[in-house]
């Protein structure tokens, strides 16, 4: 047998064992509850006061995974993989640092705010222990690249493309946030401040679920409660808006004329609205002898086949002077030339010959107004229909698969214009064209709108169901 003086000699290598294991565990739990509290903070952060647009999401790597699982984030993986590997290499490179979830909570944490103005960008963030022991091991910084703008204060480290909002996130006070109540952990809030306010939050999970509410400079009063019936405009288009009344539809304009027409393809988007007279729906909107009288609009496709994009509009409403309205003040009645669809009375006003004119009728007490032809026939042979029962002010869907395809088709025909500047047909194949494949299989946008009087409310899905295959 064991003397008592050789079971305590053994027994003492394996008590200092079991404390060397214990002061490991506490000391782990310790440092884990540092590195937490250290990522804790009672406001986002610091950033540049003048920039147009803000985003910010409370975990960041938790809006990466549950986004990941989504339609469009599966859609993306698989369409834009050469692109996203591109990009995950860019960072690896700037960072040194493999992006993925948990790298990114381990280095940065979770919440996380940035701005961008088109050029540049600023991100903040609150990080914990391994990225306060890197600053200390690489005299400040972070990341260990020249390409990267860093800083510190007070607990958050800023990072940019450009120095200078560094100097101007370091002297400005904490951002503030209008998030909407209700919205998970895991939603990115987008906040645009200029042209006009806005706040947008999207909840990565199946349908991408989005609020937002536009805050126009001018007071609106509430729209019309109670429920009302959308004319139907038949076939498929791509996208469809219909309003309770002409107000909204005009209060809506306004809003549009607020947002600066962006300035690529060599400036053709504003020369098309000023050439379309697109400035004057909102006057014409308002100026409806029907106000309460709900009006359905759509468009069908975007054609660049006759040397400039040519969009496929329709219309339908019960308002027929409004309608008329849409002439030019100076056309007499013999510019009108007569038509019939279908058994339906109408006219054409010819504008562009058949890639863009204005041809009209009325049915039963709805008149329709389409940009060509065979979309006046189609109309007319379809059955009048209505939506009934809809709450909402205005109601926005979208198909995506054609949206996607008018983009494709449009961009392809800029770059070979050369009107993409510094952009080419290779450059969209790499960047636009996947993004585009992913969205085209994403289903339907459906979003709903109400004016309130702080402005408009807006809530629905980002993505829907699937297409089913040989669906039209």
């Amino acid at each position: 047998m064991m003397s008592f003086d050789a079971r305590r000699r053994f027994r003492r290598p394996r008590i200092a064992a079991w404390l060397g294991l214990l002061l490991a565990v506490l000391l782990l739990v310790a440092a884990g509850f540092a590195d937490r509290q250290l990522k804790t903070s009672t406001h986002p952060g610091f950033l540049p006061e003048d920039m147009p647009l803000y985003l910010y999401t409370a975990d960041l790597p938790m809006a990466w995974l549950r986004f990941s699982r989504t339609t469009l984030g599966v859609n993306l993986a698989e369409e834009a993989s050469a692109a996203l590997r591109g990009m995950e290499l860019s960072i690896r490179q700037s960072t040194g640092i493999r992006p993925t979830p948990s790298r990114l909570r381990t280095w940065l944490g979770g919440s996380m705010v940035a701005a961008v103005d088109g050029r540049d960008w600023i991100l903040c963030a609150r990080p914990g222990l391994a990225a306060r022991a890197a600053s200390i091991f690489f005299g400040g910084k972070v990341f260990h690249n020249g390409r990267l703008h860093q800083a510190w204060r007070s607990g958050f480290l800023l990072i940019s493309s450009n120095s200078g909002m560094i100097e101007k996130a370091l002297a400005a006070p904490p951002v503030i946030f209008d998030i909407p109540e209700g919205i998970s952990r895991g939603a990115v809030v987008m906040e645009l401040r200029r042209p006009l306010r806005a706040v947008i939050a999207v909840t990565p999970s199946a349908t991408l679920p989005v609020e937002a509410r536009i805050l126009p400079t001018e007071t609106f009063s509430p729209g019309p409660s109670g429920t009302w019936a959308a004319p139907v405009l038949a076939g498929s288009p791509t996208a469809l808006l219909s309003f309770s009344d002409a107000q909204s539809a005009a209060k809506l304009g306004t809003l549009v004329a607020a947002i600066d027409m962006p300035e690529v393809a060599g400036g053709i988007f504003p020369e098309l609205v000023s050439r379309w007279s697109l400035g004057r729906l909102p006057s014409l909107l308002s100026r409806n002898p029907a106000p309460n009288t709900p009006i359905s609009c759509a468009l069908y496709d975007l054609s660049t086949a006759y040397g400039a994009p040519m969009p496929q509009l329709a219309a339908a409403t019960s308002a027929t002077q409004w309608l008329d309205a849409l002439l030019p003040p100076s056309s007499p009645a013999s510019s009108l030339l007569s038509y019939e669809w279908s058994g339906c009375s109408g006219w054409m006003f010819p504008l562009l010959g058949d890639q863009f004119s204005l041809y009209g009728f009325k049915r039963d007490d709805t008149q329709y107004l389409a940009t060509q032809e065979n979309l006046a026939a189609m109309l007319a042979a379809a059955p009048a229909t209505t939506e009934p029962g809809i709450e909402d002010n205005a109601v926005i869907t979208l198909d995506w698969q054609r949206a996607a395809s008018i983009i494709m088709e449009t961009a392809a025909w800029a770059a070979i214009h050369e009107l993409l500047a510094e952009t080419s047909a290779t450059d969209l194949d790499a960047t636009l064209m996947p993004v585009m494949r992913a969205l085209a299989k994403c289903g339907i946008m459906h979003i709903g709108a109400r004016w309130t009087s702080d402005g408009l409310s807006c809530r629905g899905v980002l993505t829907g169901v699937p297409r089913m295959a040989g669906t039209q």
